[in-house]
């Protein structure tokens, strides 16, 4: 019985410290917010972008876009732990390369 309840607890445990750190509706809600802010809207986007890169003791994501106007900037960044990250490709381009990126104009035409 004890070990049925601490099967459950690790696993409820276990998905509290996982994210899905590319969330496309959450990345798309950020690009947007940020050209708003700028008074830019999508046509003046050139490019866009998540990279993912493992630092010596953390995963950093950074959301980037370029425009004619502002050129590229960085539209977010967040930190995570390797063991938090849900996305299988991610973590083995992360382990292979210790880098990861992804082309993202596609999800905000």
């Amino acid at each position: 019985m004890w070990g049925i309840i601490a099967s459950i607890v690790a696993i409820i445990v276990g998905s509290l410290t996982t994210a899905v750190i590319l969330n496309w509706d959450e990345i798309r809600e950020e690009v947007n917010n940020w050209l708003h802010e700028q008074g830019l809207n999508n046509t003046v986007l050139m490019d866009a972008w998540v990279e993912i890169s493992l630092q010596v003791d953390a995963v950093v994501k950074k959301v980037k876009v370029q425009t004619a106007i502002t050129g590229v900037h960085t539209v977010s960044e967040s930190t995570y732990n390797l063991d938090e990250i849900v996305e299988e490709d991610v973590k083995a381009a992360l382990q292979r390369n210790g880098y990861y990126r992804k082309d993202i104009m596609d999800l905000l035409s």
